[in-house]
């Protein structure tokens, strides 16, 4: 810590000292809880934690807690006021941090006792320049220098002796530096905006391609084609033949529901176990079924495939797959992107049975369930004229993937910008 701290002060500019957080600190503390818990409680004063702490160094209140009023009353400790940073102490986010603006919602609330309150001598530093720095990816790793313990570590009060700041010595230097940074990182998060607006476009463009393919109701439907249950062009959950036969040590495929990507809606890993092990207790299928995940939320994020290039032309896997075989008047890529519809998805969500986050989908959703077919009394046409849109939808859905594989790069170089904006701000070099 030393040499760092003589390397920060050989390089600073003119006009910026080196302040110890630990020596210009004002309030150091954390909150509290009734005992019991707050799980209780569906109203009175908000009770904010760990899990209301982004990773954006902002607040997710999704799953707000509450204490009493007459609780909140008595706590000497821990009340959020207006400039408060919050750093979480412990667990597996310790060291995330979040500025209370005059953006924050409650007008009174207060933390538990996983989160810190930290202010400082604001005549020395500027309070959200102070935030900016701990953000960073520097500060973030001299908060986490302090971290200590194993199963449930953290940090404690002491952290702050390991936390140093370059800034400028002026204030007027200070606002100065804190108007740049956030003038920056407001186009940064205008960019950000953008991006995330062309990524959900580009999700919603393969949906809408398959929404025109498959018509639901009957006067949509094209000439010679008809709307049929799904168990008439298709085998829901075949049984595994009775005179399948294999030596124990033979390896076979094995599909595991990690290994199904939900975004590709492929096999991106498929394994190879002796048969011995999988034999028993696990899903059938065979080369060209269709694999769709059943459970929660595995299902609703899109976890489905054609089973392919299987060891002797068979495989096993997760037993929360439903499993459909077409039969030789229906391709398997004719229901496998039918399934992979997103309002597909939802309207199965509804279908859920079973306990909270144990949910899943019954095979008679997908026995019932009707499917536009393109004239089913004739087998040759209606095969071509599927291939036909399946080689279509083959081309858009490669699109859509190149231009996704580009969103998920941009992304990652708008998130290395804001880290490279507020590198350059403390270095002095804005």
């Amino acid at each position: 810590m030393e040499t760092m701290i003589m390397l920060m002060n050989n390089s600073l500019p003119k006009n910026w000292v080196i302040s110890c957080v630990g020596d210009i600190y004002k309030i150091l503390e954390s909150g509290s809880r009734p005992s019991g818990g707050v799980k209780a409680f569906s109203k009175g004063i908000p009770s904010i934690g760990a899990e209301h702490i982004n990773n954006r160094g902002g607040f997710n209140f999704t799953h707000i807690r509450y204490v009493p009023d007459e609780f909140a009353s008595t706590v000497r400790k821990g009340k959020i006021e207006l400039e408060d940073i919050l750093i979480v102490k412990d667990g597996a986010t310790t060291g995330r941090v979040s500025f209370v603006n005059e953006n924050f919602p409650y007008p009174s609330a207060i933390l538990n006792e996983h989160v810190f309150k930290l202010k400082v001598n604001t005549e020395i530093i500027n309070q959200k320049l102070l935030f900016y720095y701990l953000y960073s990816q520097e500060g973030q790793k001299m908060i986490l220098s302090s971290f200590h313990g194993a199963a449930q570590g953290g940090i404690n009060q002491q952290f702050i002796k390991s936390v140093f700041i370059p800034h400028p010595v002026s204030e007027k230097d200070q606002i100065a530096l804190l108007t740049r940074i956030e003038a920056l990182l407001y186009q940064l998060a205008e960019a950000r905006r953008l991006h995330e607006k062309i990524v959900a476009d580009t999700n919603r463009l393969m949906d809408a391609v398959l929404a025109e393919i498959y018509p639901t109701n009957e006067e949509q439907l094209p000439e010679g084609w008809r709307l049929l249950p799904l168990s008439e062009i298709c085998t829901i959950n075949p049984t595994r033949p009775r005179n399948l036969a294999n030596s124990d040590e033979a390896l076979t495929s094995f599909v595991p529901m990690a290994a199904v990507d939900d975004r590709e809606g492929r096999i991106t890993d498929l394994q190879a176990r002796p048969f011995g092990e999988v034999k028993r207790g696990y899903t059938y299928f065979e080369e060209n079924d269709v694999l769709f995940a059943k459970i929660t939320p595995c299902m609703e994020n899109g976890k489905a495939a054609i089973a392919r290039g299987l060891i002797n032309r068979f495989g096993f896997g997760s037993t929360e797959f439903h499993v459909l075989r077409s039969t030789n008047q229906i391709l398997p890529e004719w229901i496998y992107y039918f399934i992979r519809r997103e309002s597909f998805r939802q309207e199965a969500k509804t279908k859920f049975r079973g306990a909270v986050g144990q949910q899943r989908v019954p095979a008679d959703f997908l026995e019932t369930h009707l499917i536009p077919v393109p004239f089913p009394d004739n087998p040759e046409k209606s095969l071509a004229i599927q291939q036909q849109i399946i080689t279509r939808v083959q081309t858009t859905s490669g699109e859509v993937a190149e231009a996704q594989i580009g969103n998920t790069k941009t992304g990652t170089l708008l998130s290395q910008m804001e880290q490279s904006i507020l590198a350059q701000a403390f270095r002095g070099e804005l």
